[in-house]
């Protein structure tokens, strides 16, 4: 959420709305779906929003991956907001991006506020291509919207048998180290990299100690939060949801990550032209753009060496570091992305949970537009 101006006794129309009426407070066990029905569920109600079939799939699958890897706060809790966006204008369900600069490995893209997935993928693209002519492909975006899990984007790479890197700027959700006032967004990013017959390596982080949408999921089940997540508009701890959406996300590693946090900014953000802080709109602020940039990298491995030399040094890294001798408690230790992935694999299988309140919220927006969820 923006800091402060002015009166900001409006400030809570940016938060999340409560669970549609219809669901039953007392109802809280999470339904289990399967994720084809959820995509193609959510493929039909953007197409009926204008967007067109193949951006249409794309949003809907990285919304389901998420679920699908255990990141909730990027799957369908956010398709309602998403859908609400695209029908008021502030995304647009056919972009026209275009690229306004750069030269040799580099491309600067104007996303046009398409859906930040349908412009990733196009700047991943293009990153991808100019790294296999240059060796590493950099593509920055300017008016970008949210992207959702940037571990998707990065994973773009992979197929290629290239290392994929993804960062953005977002809304102002943190103070400055020491502050109060939000003026840094918590500026996620993730990087990809493959491996032979071990998993690929997928780092995926934001510089909050808890991504926002932790704090809207907590909000719309209406539940507490630890106190370490975030802080109230008085810079103190809180385990209310909602103060914390007022207030200021904590950042991780304190000053460390506060620090890394402008870094992200500066490199996803300001070197696309992105605005900063107040500049860059709150997906539920819904009276602009959200003006987001990003920074979509392509490193092809072969121009450093021999690629199957490369993934077997990471397959025997990979193995070294699994087989370290484990704490008392731990079972096994995982690489980052291996547990993601695994999850993955069971909920493709056996579906995966949903909230009550946000399957009830999500079906509720499917009948504005004539789509019924299955039975």
């Amino acid at each position: 959420m923006g800091p402060p101006t002015g009166d900001d006794a409006g400030a809570d129309r940016f938060l999340p709305r409560p669970p549609a009426r219809s669901v039953s407070p007392v109802t809280t066990d999470p339904v289990v779906v399967r994720a084809e029905v959820a995509r193609a569920f959510c493929q039909a109600v953007f197409e009926g929003a204008g967007v067109p079939r193949a951006d249409a799939f794309l949003v809907a699958d990285a919304l389901i991956d998420a679920d699908l890897r255990g990141v909730s706060t990027h799957g369908l809790v956010r398709f309602p907001i998403y859908v609400t966006r695209v029908r008021q204008g502030l995304v647009k369900a056919k972009p026209e991006m275009r690229v306004v600069g750069g030269r040799g490995a580099t491309v600067l893209l104007d996303g046009d506020h398409g859906f930040g997935q349908v412009v990733g993928a196009e700047g991943m693209r293009r990153a991808v291509g100019l790294a296999q002519e240059h060796g590493v492909g950099v593509c920055a975006i300017r008016n970008g919207t949210h992207l959702g899990a940037l571990a998707y984007i990065a994973a773009m790479a992979l197929p290629h048998r290239m290392i994929g890197l993804t960062m953005s700027i977002t809304n102002p959700v943190m103070a400055p180290w020491g502050g109060v006032v939000p003026k840094v967004g918590n500026n996620p990013l993730a990087v990809a990299v493959p491996a032979g017959a071990r998993p690929p390596v997928i780092f995926d982080m934001a510089c909050s100690q808890v991504a926002r949408g932790n704090l809207i999921l907590a909000s719309k089940l209406g539940t507490s939060i630890p106190s370490t997540w975030a802080l109230d508009e008085q810079g103190r701890p809180t385990e209310d949801p909602n103060a914390g959406l007022r207030g200021s996300l904590m950042p991780v590693g304190g000053h460390k990550g506060a620090g890394l946090a402008l870094v992200v900014a500066i490199l996803g953000g300001l070197l696309a032209g992105s605005p900063f802080g107040a500049g860059c709109g709150d997906i539920f602020d819904m009276t602009r753009p959200q003006r987001l940039g990003h920074l979509v990298m392509a490193l092809d491995i072969a121009a450093f060496g021999s690629a199957p030399v490369f993934l077997q040094a990471m397959d025997g890294m990979i193995a070294d570091l699994k087989d370290t001798p484990r704490a008392e408690g731990v079972e096994e230790i995982w690489m980052p992305g291996e547990m993601e992935g695994r999850r993955r694999e069971e909920r493709l299988r056996d579906g995966f949970p949903v909230s009550p309140a946000v399957l009830d919220e999500v079906r509720a927006i499917g009948r504005e537009f004539g789509v019924q969820w299955p039975a």
